[in-house]
């Protein structure tokens, strides 16, 4: 995605380091939604698997292993670098399918691997497209700016830009969603290329479905298994079950009031930064006038107004730095 793909020493022992411990690894587990559709996707297409060799990228607590070999494969080989490798080593056994799974301590890109058939990953169906929508959370919004103007008889108020820069993992009510949402971008993985993962300028038009405020955009990703007989499809958005991976709500710093019908365009570009990604939001929107309405992010942001055949739109962007839960 961006030009920093040199990942730090120190970057990448952290993010491994953090998926040592259960805690992790038992929230996705439980995420129903999530799991059953790897397993369905994979023991629902026996065909698929039956004989093969199959490859387990980042295999965490193996199950994607276990899964493969009750689907029918050969022979697994799992890779991680996490500790919790050591346990998956053991759950494997107790389920009698050592003899099925080798697990190797590593990267992936340094292990010695035999040809494989499939590669499995957690992170890597076939397809997958990203959303976002505008939201109505001013309650929400206003107890992370607000409160900055009197902070035990301080003023605070410097803060407030720093305080809604980052996007912010959340599972908003589906009543919260004010626009009708739009697909930013739609990828087959099968085909996909390493130039379509630099995503710059994603196009995107919300049109207001009431008369109400967008405090937020609102960004969440779908995925589909499609190789099968049956089609496995999986939404993580707002009117779908909630999965662990929640949304992602991208505070604006000034919110903007919209008509039924009205639209608010723009586009949402991404950059890589070692593992984070950092995001902005350039919109524009038709306003009633010059005056106090220009309604635009502050944290690295840019603004203006405009007018067009006698129309005035108001304009803004937002960075936001990284992803915060």
């Amino acid at each position: 995605m961006a030009k920093n793909r040199d990942f730090s020493a120190e970057a990448d022992a952290a993010v491994f380091a953090s998926y040592d411990g259960l805690p992790v690894h038992e929230k996705m587990i439980k995420d129903e939604i999530r799991t059953k559709s790897y397993l369905n996707a994979m023991e629902d297409n026996p065909h698929l698997f039956k004989d093969k060799i199959v490859l387990d990228i980042g295999t965490e607590t193996g199950i994607l292993s276990m899964f493969a070999v009750r689907a029918g494969a050969k022979h697994v080989y799992a890779t991680d670098v996490s500790n919790m490798i050591d346990n998956a080593r053991k759950m494997a056994e107790v389920n009698n399918m050592s003899h099925k799974i080798t697990f190797i301590k590593t990267r992936v890109e340094e292990a010695k691997l035999p040809m494989v058939d499939i590669i499995v990953w957690t992170h890597v169906p076939d397809k997958t497209s990203l959303h976002i929508a505008g939201i109505e959370d001013g309650e929400r919004m206003s107890g992370k700016v607000d409160y900055w103007n009197n902070v035990y008889g301080l003023d605070f108020s410097p803060a407030k830009p720093a305080a809604i820069s980052k996007g912010f993992l959340r599972t908003p009510d589906s009543s919260a969603v004010i626009t009708k949402a739009t697909c930013v971008l739609d990828l087959d993985l099968q085909t996909a290329q390493v130039s379509d993962s630099t995503l710059k300028s994603l196009p995107f038009q919300l049109a207001a479905n009431r008369d109400d405020t967008v405090h937020a955009f609102l960004a969440w990703f779908d995925y589909e298994f499609t190789a099968g007989l049956e089609p496995v499809r999986v939404s993580t958005g707002p009117f779908s079950p909630p999965t662990h991976w929640k949304q992602t709500v991208f505070y604006l710093e000034k919110p903007v009031k919209m008509r039924k019908g009205q639209a608010l365009t723009g586009e949402v570009s991404f950059e890589q930064y070692q593992r984070d990604l950092n995001v902005r939001f350039s919109y524009e929107y038709e306003s009633s006038s010059a005056n106090g309405v220009n309604e635009t992010n502050g944290f690295n942001g840019t603004s203006g107004v405009r007018a067009v055949n006698g129309k005035i739109f108001a304009s803004g962007s937002g960075l936001y730095t990284q992803i915060a839960a």
